[in-house]
């Protein structure tokens, strides 16, 4: 039990100090300046990211109560929010990597 609290001591403790270390260096620097392009690239990437997590919440809405129930709902919830993020963040790379043409 003691090994356990000292362990979970140390993992919090190291928590602690990567987000003061993010939070000063955030801080230090300041915002960065956006310009059409990247507010262009994100509303695109947001609107495409949208759309895919309201097609997940209507398959987990609509046609999943009726075959599973419980725990598998809370799931396929869960895993539409991941899928909308990594699509919401591979579209901004994607943008920026071949150009945005808007």
């Amino acid at each position: 039990m003691g090994q356990q609290i000292g362990v979970l001591a140390a993992a919090l403790s190291s928590l602690g100090i990567v987000a003061a270390g993010t939070w000063l260096a955030g801080r230090s620097r300041g915002p960065a300046e956006r310009d059409e392009r990247d507010k262009a690239i994100a509303r695109r990437s947001s609107a495409i990211a949208y759309n895919v997590l309201m097609t997940g919440m209507i398959f987990v809405g609509v046609v999943m109560p009726f075959s599973n129930g419980g725990w598998s709902i809370v799931h396929a919830a869960l895993l539409a929010i991941a899928i909308a993020e990594i699509v919401h963040h591979g579209m901004i790379v994607v943008s920026y990597r071949r150009g945005w043409h808007g």
